[in-house]
């Protein structure tokens, strides 16, 4: 065995070492995801900086344990390298009890804690040493077609006529939040303060726009907020009255921007909007945990947090200190379920709530495990754990519920070699569960992509694709899966699923650059935005043509912008900063540029920001709006939006940051 295999397998086997939920470099990332960047050269250095810090903090746990303890288990994990993507699976039975009982579930986190103890008795200053790259992490913190918005929750027919563009969302028929919406006669806007958010509603009448009115959320953020009918839905992080303060300082030393990952609560707030002028508070809803994700189905919200048991103090005769509320009142133990043998202190909980009739939620469910990327269509939820990051991409653990009227339904759950890190990886096609993933070995890193059938049994797969690289982006259309990988080139993967038993690959296009974003343009196109090869990276977007052989072909790409030395979007960061309408053929983004400078302490200097609006005419991209923005505009807040035949440039950092444009000359309107 060679010097690098050795290395390997040390890394490797480290992950038996157990690490507190709240040290997973997944939940550390999404903190830095959530904190709003003084640069953009941090984003795009952000992967490597993760990478630096998992790096040192292994080589302090590795020393925790002797190497001969590795050593012999190497055999181990080459017969692990060499099995199957799915480790495990688990699925309902309907004789089966469901849930669990509170004792249970303190013994799962009491075993989870001891573990820990055990390791961190051993070296303190290890521990610590993690526990300061956490610390640092939270200093720093704070992913389909167009369709048009509803103007209320039933009448489908008002949902058809209504003429304006609604948020980039990945599944038809299910809604996402953000941070700008429209009704076809309004902007709603968010903005983060020292003391909570507020959210601005502005009256738009092609170029007039005026500010009507503005709701003061107080000791609490708005992560996401939608609009159905006259109802205003806000959702996000809550706090305790007595931590006002102290958060009001961190936030305002962290530029006002930042969101609290470490909130015990979250919120559903409703007002009504039936004097826009004069919004009412309707009710508001409260749930365990640091606000995730959520979705609107079926006249439903679906609410996702994050609940950690940080408290050590925690009594088997006292559930209330260790299991997450949903309204004021405990989650059943018959609605919580054990994800994995080994324990955690970490919930996934999960809520419901009627739009028409939001007295309670229509149903909670809870899972201990540190679930937090999710995939949701009109009938089913899958959320991903994953896993030991010590591993590096390591094991992910996938749970699945049915959901219907708002009842939620345990189907299964299982365990890959492998890890999913994005939303956008995830699809279900004709039942069949699709992913693709990422898989570490000792001599290589692989991708490919899974096909598990509704019990989330293996039924078909396609490895080794993009050896050594790494997936930046997927998109699925029907049958059909596209992924990016990169490394030195970007190859586009084409992975017919029409056979979910034998997925084939069609096509494999390799590119300089990579892209981070994929959308569908059209019937046979694809979008991709991304960044250049090279020592300065641009941004570069990428029009794809679909063959009738499924082959891909790049027809057109476009660099942003000329005469800069960097440019960055923040389109893989979160896809709801696109603007994609896919009937007139228009795809626009915002985009800063900057110049290396380092006698600056910010090491760049003539940052500028602009946002661009492309349109698909006789095969090519031409540029049809390059408007220059603030200096104070960032790009992860600013979005896009059509109302009839106006465009809107929307900064929601700003108070009255709406620009308006004629979509038939592209020229400002007046």
């Amino acid at each position: 065995m060679d010097n690098q295999e050795i290395r390997d397998t040390l890394r490797k086997k480290s992950a038996d070492i157990p690490v507190p939920d709240t040290l997973q470099p997944d939940q550390i990332e999404e903190k830095l995801k959530n904190k709003t960047q003084n640069h953009p050269r941090f984003t795009a250095h952000r992967r490597s900086i993760l990478t630096a810090a998992a790096a040192i903090a292994v080589l302090c746990v590795v020393g925790l344990v002797p190497m001969f303890t590795y050593l012999s288990q190497v055999r181990e994990m080459e017969n692990d390298m060499h099995a199957p993507i799915v480790e495990e699976t688990t699925i309902a039975d309907n004789e089966e009890k469901s849930g669990v009982t509170y004792d249970e579930i303190y013994d799962a986190i009491t075993g989870y804690h001891k573990e820990q103890d055990k390791y961190s008795s051993n070296d303190k200053d290890g521990l610590n040493f993690m526990e300061d790259i956490a610390s640092e992490s939270e200093k720093s913190s704070g992913s389909a077609p167009t369709k048009k918005a509803a103007e209320s929750i039933s009448d489908d027919a008002t949902r058809e006529a209504a003429d304006h563009s609604e948020t980039d969302t990945q599944v038809n028929g299910v809604m996402e939040g953000d941070i700008v919406k429209t009704d076809g006669k309004h902007i709603f806007t968010v903005k983060e303060g020292v003391f909570g958010s507020s959210v601005r509603i502005y009256k738009a009448e092609g170029a007039h726009v005026e500010e009507l009115s503005m709701i003061q959320l107080s000791q609490a953020d708005c992560s996401e907020l939608y609009i159905e009918g006259n109802t205003l839905i806000a959702i996000g992080n809550l706090w305790e009255e007595e931590d006002s303060n102290s958060i009001a300082e961190d936030r305002l030393w962290e530029d006002v921007e930042t969101i609290s990952r470490n909130s015990t609560q979250s919120h559903i707030t409703l007002y009504d909007l039936s004097d826009p002028a004069a919004p009412e508070q309707i009710r508001q809803l409260k749930q365990s945990g640091s606000f995730n994700t959520s979705r609107i189905s079926g006249g439903y919200v679906y609410t996702f947090t994050n609940y950690s048991v940080n408290s050590l103090e925690y009594k088997k005769d006292q559930p209330e200190e260790f299991v997450p509320k949903a309204n004021n009142k405990l989650v059943p133990a018959d609605k919580i379920r054990l994800a994995g043998k080994k324990g955690g202190d970490s919930y996934m909980v999960m809520t419901s709530l009627k739009l028409d009739d939001h007295n309670d939620f229509a149903d909670s469910q809870a899972v201990l495990g540190n679930f937090n990327t999710y995939y949701m269509n009109q009938e089913h939820i899958y959320a991903v754990n994953p896993g030991n990051w010590w591993e590096g991409t390591g094991k992910s653990a996938i749970v699945k519920y049915s959901y219907n009227k708002g009842k939620f339904s345990f189907c299964g759950n299982t365990k890959i070699r492998g890890a999913i890190n994005d939303s956008y990886y995830m699809h279900e096609y004709k039942g069949n569960f699709v992913f693709v993933y990422t898989r570490e070995k000792p001599d290589r890193t692989t991708n490919g992509l899974c096909v598990l059938d509704q019990n989330l049994k293996p039924i078909g797969e396609i490895s080794d694709l993009g050896v050594d690289e790494t997936i930046y982006s997927s998109y699925y259309i029907d049958n059909m899966a596209y992924f990016v990988t990169f490394r030195n080139t970007d190859p586009v993967f084409a992975v017919d699923i029409s056979n979910p038993k034998k997925p084939v690959l069609k096509s494999e296009l390799k590119l300089p650059g990579f892209s981070s974003y994929l959308h569908s343009f059209g019937k046979d196109k694809l979008i991709g935005i991304g960044s250049s090869s090279g020592a300065n990276e641009r941004v570069k977007l990428s029009l794809f043509s679909i063959g009738d052989d499924y082959k891909i072909r790049e027809i057109d790409k476009k660099l942003e912008k000329s005469g800069s030395e960097s440019t960055e979007s923040y389109a893989g960061d979160n896809h709801k900063c696109v603007f994609v309408d896919e009937e007139r053929g228009l795809i626009g983004l915002a985009v800063e540029t900057w110049k290396y400078d380092d006698s600056d302490e910010t090491g760049a200097t003539n940052q500028k920001t602009y946002y661009i609006v492309y349109r698909y005419h006789k095969g090519k991209l031409k540029k049809v709006l390059d408007a220059r923005l603030s200096k104070n505009s960032s790009i992860e807040n600013i979005r896009g939006l059509r109302i009839g035949e106006y465009f809107y440039i929307v900064d929601a950092d700003t108070k009255g940051g709406i620009e308006v444009y004629d979509i038939n000359t592209w020229k400002k309107a007046k």
